[in-house]
This record gives structure tokens, sequence and C-alpha cells, in this order.
């Protein structure tokens, strides 16, 4: 294993630790997400900072908002990495209150996409970026209105922040998601979430479509398989690492093993795709992709984005797996 990579996976390992002991209350999952955020900007959490954080996020939402929800920990995180946290929260409520499509629930989702765009450094452009966003996601409805919904709304800011038109952006992911449900057997939710981070690349459609096909196929001949849920779509980002597939697929298979090594990331902390998921998002970010430009933000933080908001996707799901259980077993 490569000593960038090692050290990589051991920061994000020790990330989790000192999270973990600052917050015992959050959930595992959460702990995971932050300590990525933080491993990516290379910085230890400072875990007052973050509490100091947690206060001027509390003095400027209501207690029952959706920021004070599960997006919490990551938003704070983010904002004690700030110079100015209290300028850094304030675009993002601004942002949100411009991006919120709906009046009666709250979505996180696009309180991620409002954290992505103030981050990408084009908050003064925020009027036509946001335009561009609406106008994907109602271009998305017409194609595919069953299957687009809030899960979308983190990558469609990602598009919207791309050089592309929306007409090259809507074409080339329809023509990802008609060739991956013609040659690959997946769910249409993880094809189109699939189908939006390829687009994000300048790469030929079937190039990219043929490649994230074997890489999973390979990893499957290692003995280990790719999620086809939610951690799907990071499938996209190793097809655009221009090295050998192989030593690739080696590679993420050897990162896995060594963090299952590590406290909080064996069998019983969680499951064995969204490990490889981790692993895969780190050895991704030790390479340079083909990306378009996306104002400042690096190929290596879009991995990181896309693994923050599907990690925040199998929270959802287990939770909403939990209270079904619960309501069956009271019923």
């Amino acid at each position: 294993m490569k000593d960038v990579l090692k050290n990589k996976l051991d920061t994000f390992a020790e990330n989790r630790s000192i999270i973990s002991k600052g917050f015992v209350l959050q959930r595992d999952e959460l702990s995971t997400a932050a300590a990525l955020v933080f491993t990516n900007a290379g910085r230890r959490p400072d875990i007052e900072r973050i509490r100091e954080c947690r206060k001027m996020l509390q003095d400027r939402t209501g207690f029952l908002s959706g920021f004070q929800g599960m997006v919490e920990l990551i938003l704070i995180s983010k904002m004690s990495l700030q110079a100015n946290p209290e300028n850094y929260i304030d675009d993002v409520l601004t942002v949100y209150k411009q991006l919120r499509s709906n009046k009666l629930v709250e979505y996180y989702e696009e309180i991620m996409a409002s954290m992505t765009l103030v981050e990408s450094g084009r908050f003064a452009e925020k009027d036509s970026v946001i335009a561009k966003y609406k106008d994907i996601i109602s271009r998305m409805k017409k194609e595919h209105p069953f299957i687009t919904d809030h899960s979308d709304f983190s990558f469609v800011m990602l598009l919207a922040l791309n050089e592309k038109d929306v007409d090259t952006i809507i074409a080339e992911m329809e023509e990802c998601f008609r060739y991956m449900r013609e040659n690959f057997h997946a769910g249409k939710d993880s094809v189109q979430g699939i189908s939006e981070v390829f687009t994000l690349y300048d790469t030929d459609v079937k190039l990219k479509c043929d490649k994230a096909i074997e890489i999973y196929n390979l990893l499957k001949e290692r003995g280990v398989k790719y999620g086809k849920n939610h951690e799907f779509a990071s499938l996209a980002i190793l097809a655009n690492i221009d090295a050998d597939k192989n030593a690739l697929v080696e590679e993420i298979v050897e990162a896995s093993d060594y963090l299952k090594q590590k406290k909080g990331f064996g069998n019983w902390s969680i499951g064995s795709s969204e490990r490889l998921m981790f692993a895969a998002v780190a050895t991704a970010g030790t390479y340079d992709t083909n990306i378009n430009n996306l104002g400042n933000t690096a190929a290596n933080t879009i991995a990181v984005i896309v693994a923050e908001e599907i990690e925040m996707m199998m929270i959802t799901t287990a939770m909403t797996t939990n209270m079904m259980i619960m309501n069956t077993v009271n019923t």
C-alpha cells in the first residue's frame, strides 16, 4: 500500500475516534462522515471549536430545524474548518432559503447542496447557479418522474456548478442511464445516481460506464462485492482514474482490509459495502482525475462530497428500516 494512502486511512480512523469520543451521543455513521470532512481537509477535529460552532448554529436555527438533525455534525464540522464560521453558516442559510423546494418538509439534501455551493467559492453567482440547479431538477423530473426526488439534490448541485450547459448535462445523464440499464443489473435509483456523478466528468459515456462495470466485476472476482444501493454512485469516481484497473482494484481491496483492522471500521461497526466504499474513495483521492471546473471544488473533494451524501442516505435508510421494524413489533 502506498504511504500516502496508508497515512490517509490512519488519519481517517484517528479523526473518527476523536469525534466519537467528543460526541458520544451521535450515531457512529455520522462520526464517520464528519471524520471524512477533516481527513479531506488534512486537519484534526477540534472538539471545543466544533461545539462553539454548534452554539452558533443553534442561535441561528430553530430547535426543530433540519439543521439540528442528521446533518448537524457534518455542518458544524465544516464550520469549524472556516476562518469565519459565522459568515459560512450565514451564507449556507441564505442559499438554503433560495433552494428550499418544500415549505412543509426540510430535506437534509438541500442543506448539503447549500454547503456545496458555498464551498465552491461561487456564492456571488448563487442566483445563476440556483436557477441552473432548479432547471436540471425540473428536466430530470420530466425524464424520470418516479425516481427523481430529494435524494438527487446534492449531486445535482455539483452538476449545476459544472461548466456544461443544462442540455448537455441532461443528454449525457440520459445516455449514461440507458447504457448502464442495458449493460448492468442494478436498480433505477442507483443507476440514476451513478449517471449524475458520471456526468461531472468529460470522458466518453460508454468508456466510463464500461470501466465502472469492469471495476465492479474485478472486485467481485477478488471476493468483494461493491454495493448496488446508495454507494454504487461512487464507482463513477473510480472509472475516471487513469490507472491500471487491476492495480487499482488491488489497492482498494488492500485499503479495505487495512481499514477493517481499525476501531470503528470492523464488521460490528459498519457493513462491508460501506467500508469498501470508504476505501475506494480514499484510494481515489490519491490519484488525479479528469474533471471539469467546479469553482474551487477539487476532484478529490468531489469524491468526499459524494461519500458524505452516500453516508447520509445510508443513515436515513437505516433509520427508516428500524422504524418499520419497531412499528411491526408494536403491531
